[in-house]
């Protein structure tokens, strides 16, 4: 069942049919499935219901204003699962934002009670927006209503050996269920009125990554996400947009209750979110918003990720963490990420830290070959930027690499050589080593079997990938070569060289699964030296040529 409140005769919303209580709601008259259907055009190929000239008019004259107080005045929204959380949250910021009527659904009549208190838009109704019947029947003096909310959602973990039925079927009937009739019912309406509408689910982050005990919960969240694209597909002709938000941990009751407060729990989940923290209300509720208002009019069947950004990436450099390193020159590289990083953007950041004092210099390429560049060409890069030095890091005897052929590191080492020479550049391949057993093979072999000078293959993270991979490192040195190790590793005290910084540090199961990211800091190079001198007892001028002489020597600064 369902409850209305009324409020009292000093209220101006009693006045309003909207305002009755449950047997007048049941009365009131619904538009009829005949007439749904002639509005509907259906003997009309579904291409032809809506002229695209019409379409754009009658959008564009029900958005008129980009102002949000003129854009949501006067429309109904309806928000579910809104006694608590999120939902509460959304339906209060759209009474604030100039909804004349916000539906706030949910099942527990104090949590909403206290809600319409907050302000005089909000109507509470106590249903169970599972039960299509009751939903349908409250909202149905509402209409039309153009903002959705699909909210509503029970938590329930379980490790897989452990899910009952029960469990299974309470998630799908809570977080599932509601989404198909209460929209079937808002649209309908919608589509015989010839107004357009907005909706966005909530879902999950949940919906596109592994975690321990969240099979079902996850499982509901990607039909959530798989509705919205669905939708979006369907209800697109008629101008109703749909889309999804993926918000990551918040810490509503809900967030609460299943243990994120707990450091310890919420350690590796964190670890894997550069911005480093749990998402807050307005983190979730704002996007919401845009995505229900015109701003986002060309937005629909988007599943939108709300979760500090993608795990696997690191943040990018900060100025102050390099001041604080001692560092007044970097080369910057993509690393892992040629994919959804760029090299435009890396440039950008190039030339926004040199403007802020820093002197700065990068490298084309990622991990893997064919390498990405930003004209087209290696040599055309090296000739053409003025910030490239050659290419990097490119991955070898890693799980991460390509693994290229020696043909391939052939050509990317002519190519960086010629266009080296042409543009006054050193010309230099940055290799990330692996801890796999072909080592620097490769390497070797071309250097035996061909005139290409060693100069030209820079290779890193050499003293962390076990003693036979430093034993090829002294080697590599002896040929003439220059080699990376790992700041503040005891290592640093058998030889003159030092690693990359500000670099992901990713760790693995035992079964080579990545459990979680995390990142070195600049800071690191001005600690290694301070080891070198008090725990080694180095002479300070020996000690610091790995921050000064030595790469400056070596990338001709």
């Amino acid at each position: 069942m369902f409850r209305d409140w009324t409020h009292s005769s000093n209220d101006s919303r009693d006045s309003s049919p909207a305002r009755q209580n449950f047997s007048n709601i049941l009365t009131t008259p619904k538009v009829s499935s005949s007439t749904r259907t002639n509005n509907l055009s259906s003997n009309v190929p579904p291409k032809m219901v809506i002229p695209i000239e019409r379409a754009n008019e009658d959008y564009h004259n029900n958005h008129t204003n980009l102002d949000e107080n003129n854009f949501f005045q006067s429309k109904t929204a309806c928000v579910t699962g809104a006694g608590r959380g999120i939902g509460r949250a959304v339906a209060l910021r759209l009474a604030q934002a100039g909804c004349s009527r916000v539906i706030a659904l949910g099942k527990t009549e104090a949590h909403l009670f206290s809600l319409s208190n907050e302000h005089k838009n909000i109507i509470p109704i106590a249903v169970d927006v599972s039960n299509w019947v009751m939903t349908k029947a409250a909202i149905q003096p509402y209409l039309p209503i153009q903002l959705l909310v699909n909210n509503a959602g029970v938590l329930i973990l379980n490790d897989f050996h452990d899910i009952h039925q029960k469990d299974f079927d309470i998630s799908f009937q809570t977080n599932v269920r509601p989404i198909i009739g209460l929209t079937q019912e808002i649209t309908r309406d919608l589509i015989a009125r010839n107004l357009p509408g907005s909706i966005v689910n909530v879902s999950s982050i949940a919906s596109a990554i592994a975690a321990q005990k969240f099979m079902v919960y996850a499982g509901t969240k990607a039909c959530m996400d798989a509705f919205t694209r669905n939708m979006a597909n369907e209800l697109g002709l008629h101008q109703i947009r749909v889309n999804s938000v993926q918000p990551t941990v918040v810490l509503t009751d809900m967030g609460k209750a299943a243990g994120w407060e707990n450091e310890q729990q919420a350690a590796p989940l964190l670890a894997k979110t550069p911005l480093g923290r749990f998402a807050e209300l307005d983190d979730v509720v704002e996007p919401i918003l845009f995505l229900l208002s015109n701003k986002s009019s060309m937005i629909t069947g988007t599943c939108l990720p709300i979760d500090g950004g993608p795990y696997s990436r690191t943040p990018e450099s900060r100025l102050s963490h390099l001041i604080n390193g001692g560092l007044t020159t970097i080369v910057g590289i993509l690393g892992t990420d040629g994919m959804t990083r760029s090299l435009s953007s890396l440039l950008q950041k190039m030339k926004s830290l040199e403007h802020d004092g820093i002197t700065t210099w990068m490298r084309t390429g990622s991990y893997r070959i064919p390498i990405v560049t930003l004209t087209g060409s290696l040599q055309q890069d090296l000739i053409l930027i003025d910030k490239v030095l050659g290419a990097g890091e490119l991955a070898l005897s890693d799980h991460r690499s390509s693994w290229p052929s020696k043909s391939e590191i052939l050509q990317l080492l002519s190519d960086v050589r010629v266009g080296g020479m042409l543009s006054g550049k050193p010309g230099l391949i940055h290799f990330h080593m692996g801890s796999s057993s072909t080592k620097i093979d490769l390497l070797w072999r071309i250097l035996n079997e061909t005139t290409i000078p060693i100069r030209h293959m820079y290779l890193t993270h050499m003293s962390s990938r076990g003693d036979e991979l430093l034993e090829e490192a002294r080697k590599w040195i002896k040929a003439g070569g220059v080699c990376d190790f790992t700041a503040d590793e005891e290592k640093l005290n058998e030889t003159k060289t030092i690693d990359t910084l500000n670099t992901s540090l990713p760790t693995y199961d035992s079964f080579g699964h990545l459990i979680s990211y995390g990142m070195s800091s600049p800071e690191l190079s001005l600690k290694a030296i301070q080891n070198l001198v008090l725990k080694y007892s180095w002479p300070l001028e020996e000690a610091i040529q790995f921050s000064i002489a030595n790469p400056a020597t070596y990338l001709n600064f």
